[in-house]
């Protein structure tokens, strides 16, 4: 009788009955794929079984109703019967092999680990800083290096807010950061002591920690803010509102006092125009100078009445009568004035000059090349910095803001730089020995010996 073999699957044992010698061959129930050889004679190993009457033993083993033979060949399992009579040498049967050719993937035999799931990283933060209120340049540590106070809006993933933050100037970093404020059109801000005060559209005064960030506070006036005036102590600031009251805050507590007095020293002012008219001073002069916003005003309303020249009243300064020159602002420096305007007579071209008594130390056209392609008008912002004045101007050739440094002593041009073309330029101030530009979203920390920008602050 021919002998039988039988081919079981490697890997779980399943009977392999479609496999062809040489060819790969996938099992139908674990998806193993091996390839089916030849395989070479074993040798018997006696087992204890029953005897066979020709004297080799076979396991006896119970298995679909009768006896069944099993040899272990290389790879395979082989089950068979042979004739009674004469002992049958090992067959030269086949096997399931675990060689695979090139083409074929073998299947693996043990679990892969699955790659552990990165979680995503947090979306970028960027910090887009307002043009209102002004940002505030304080040194808060007393390290000489002056701190920048910026209103910002907040962009982190589909989240929006605007709040206040305190950057490093000399590094860009934000130090502290307070929570979501909401101040409307026009806000204002001011330091005082450690603190931030906010007044907002809505008759909202609030106080934050420039510490921590922390609102400490949050009150209502009853009306809009004119003003934010000193109180000549760090723990209360003046605040002049719109119905004509002068308000003294406690910073610690928030609590409200009316007053009788006037806002002597400015730290803040609205933009709304409900300002007092008669009030004619430059708030874009550095903190604590004298300076004057020129010409006379008529107002006309309830009360009809004139305000006179502010820059010939406490100036002393003809601002029609100058030689060359018609002046729209003066700022006291020393025993002279800075003077910035336009020229006289032809086009209006921005000129600035030092004015001694009555006559110019110096007087200078202001943009760097042809005048004629510059805006016409004075100069919209300027700085003092160290011995220069540093005036802005804008090239309507190339929609082009620049800015341009002249010595105050004797009015040479030091340097000239473009500092936005497709951004606005929302502001110039210096404090110490730094100069800062706040141009489109950001404010640019120039060096003021030469108008280079050594770093930024704030996204686009």
């Amino acid at each position: 009788m021919s002998r039988l073999s039988v081919l079981t699957c490697p890997k779980c044992g399943a009977e392999a009955s479609h496999a062809v010698v040489g060819q790969p061959h996938k099992c139908v129930y674990c998806g193993t794929v091996a390839t089916v050889k030849a395989s070479s004679p074993a040798v018997r190993q006696p087992a204890a079984g029953v005897a066979h009457p020709h004297g080799s033993t076979l396991p006896l083993l119970l298995g679909c109703g009768g006896l069944v033979v099993a040899a272990l060949a290389v790879g395979g399992v082989f089950l068979g019967s042979s004739s009674q009579g004469a002992e049958q040498s090992p067959p030269s049967g086949t096997s399931l092999g675990a060689e695979l050719p090139p083409d074929v993937a073998e299947s693996p035999t043990e679990p892969q680990l699955e790659q552990a799931v990165q979680p995503a990283p947090p979306p970028p933060v960027t910090r887009r800083i307002r043009s209102a209120p002004a940002a505030l340049y304080e040194d808060l540590d007393g390290d000489g290096a002056f701190e920048i106070i910026a209103y910002v809006e907040r962009v982190e993933g589909a989240d929006r807010s605007e709040r206040f933050a305190v950057f490093d100037s000399q590094t860009g970093a934000v130090r502290v950061e307070t929570p979501a404020v909401t101040l409307g059109r026009e806000p204002m801000a001011a330091r005082v002591g450690t603190r931030v005060v906010v007044a907002g559209e809505r008759g909202q005064l609030e106080a934050y920690d420039l510490g921590s960030g922390d609102r400490q506070w949050s009150s209502t006036l009853g009306d809009r803010a004119l003003a934010l005036c000193a109180a000549g102590r760090d723990d209360a600031v003046r605040v002049s509102t719109a119905d004509e009251r002068m308000l003294e805050v406690d910073l610690i507590t928030g609590r409200q006092t009316e007053v009788r007095a006037r806002c002597e020293h400015r730290l803040a002012r609205s933009d709304r125009g409900l300002h007092d008219p008669s009030d004619r001073s430059d708030a874009q002069a550095p903190p604590g100078v004298e300076a004057y916003v020129c010409g006379s005003t008529r107002v006309m309303g309830s009360s009809n009445y004139v305000v006179p020249d502010a820059c010939l009243r406490q100036g002393h300064v003809d601002s029609n009568g100058l030689d060359g020159m018609v002046a729209h602002r003066i700022w006291r420096l020393d025993h002279a004035w800075l003077v910035m305007g336009v020229r006289k007579p032809g086009a209006y071209v921005p000129m600035v000059g030092v004015l001694t008594g009555r006559s110019f130390r110096w007087k200078s056209e202001v943009p760097a090349t042809n005048p004629l392609d510059a805006s016409q008008g004075g100069p919209r912002y300027a700085a003092v910095v160290g011995d220069a004045v540093v005036v802005s101007y804008e090239m309507d050739t190339e929609r082009t803001y620049w800015l341009t440094a002249f010595a105050l002593e004797d009015g040479r041009r030091r340097w000239a730089t473009g500092v936005a073309t497709e951004a606005s330029l929302h502001g110039l101030a210096s404090r110490g020995d730094g100069l800062f530009a706040h141009v489109g979203n950001r404010i640019l920390v120039l060096d003021p010996a030469t108008g280079a920008t050594l770093r930024s602050v704030g996204d686009e």
